[in-house]
């Protein structure tokens, strides 16, 4: 949707999702802590949409057919460059502006040795440095970021970010409630990592979801079935760019569980094979 940047264009976060309109807020969070002092000035932007372009004007008191354009790399269809290259289509002017507000969150720092983190009823950030880490979330939009070492990182309720880094990862989820619709956490990037690493292959990351009972109608703890819409089943699709894995537990048309795994265009979700998973 859109990036915060400071004046010198270092990019502190991009924004994912949608805008929401009518005044209200649409929430971000950085993947590394931000300080934020009284004087600060900000750069906040947003993406024309596919083909389309935006002007910066006074509100909504301008339309406009010609003048400045305000386009990023990958969106719209801008070129700067020799006379014939420049823009032909129209465009109106931007119906949105954008305030930017901070708001504190708790951040929790291991060392380097093996740390047990766990968040709070707020958004938290989770770092684990250096050595094997257990970091798990609790009740806020959290983000969970593994760095060095084999690292254990567990969503639970709210819609969480898991970012492994370096070493082979393990992505937990115990309840099949604390990852789907509105909370649906995904796996991203970062620290020098793909999302997953080693898709279909034995050994690299893992996703770990023995403690979520499969069938919901049957007494026990069932296992899924990799490869299955049906209840009881495991299934990846892709989206975008993305891969989703979706788990059906009572057998109606709605998934019960998910995860979204921002792995890239060079991956797709029929890499990916059982061996991913503890199941």
């Amino acid at each position: 949707l859109g990036l915060l940047s400071l004046p010198s264009h270092s990019l502190v976060l991009s924004i994912t999702g949608s805008f929401y309109p009518w005044g209200r807020t649409t929430p971000a969070g950085a993947l590394q802590p931000v300080t934020a002092e009284a004087g600060d000035v900000w750069i906040a932007s947003y993406f024309a949409p596919e083909g389309k372009y935006s002007v910066t004007e006074e509100y909504f008191s301008h339309t406009d057919s010609s003048g400045p354009l305000t386009t990023f790399e990958n969106s719209g269809v801008y070129a700067y460059g020799a006379e014939g290259s420049f823009p032909t289509q129209s465009y109106n002017a931007s119906n949105y502006w954008i305030d930017v507000d901070f708001e504190a969150t708790p951040t929790d720092t291991g060392t380097g040795g093996e740390d047990r983190l766990t968040g709070s009823h707020h958004a938290d950030v989770l770092l684990g440095a250096a050595g094997d880490d257990l970091l798990t979330a609790r009740w806020g939009d959290d983000i969970l970021r593994g760095q060095d070492g084999d690292d254990q990182l567990e969503g639970q309720g709210g819609a969480d970010i898991l970012i492994g880094g370096a070493g082979d990862d393990q992505f937990e989820f115990s309840r099949s409630w604390h990852s789907r619709g509105h909370g649906r956490d995904e796996i991203q990037p970062g620290d020098g990592s793909a999302a997953f690493e080693g898709a279909g292959v034995d050994g690299g990351d893992i996703i770990d979801l023995r403690d979520i009972d499969a069938n919901r109608w049957w007494g026990g703890d069932q296992a899924f079935t990799f490869g299955s819409t049906d209840i009881g089943g495991l299934s990846l699709v892709d989206v975008g760019d993305s891969t989703l894995v979706r788990g059906n537990t009572d057998g109606d048309a709605r998934f019960e569980f998910e995860v979204m795994i921002q792995d890239g265009a060079e991956v797709s979700a029929s890499d990916y094979s059982h061996l991913d998973f503890l199941l």
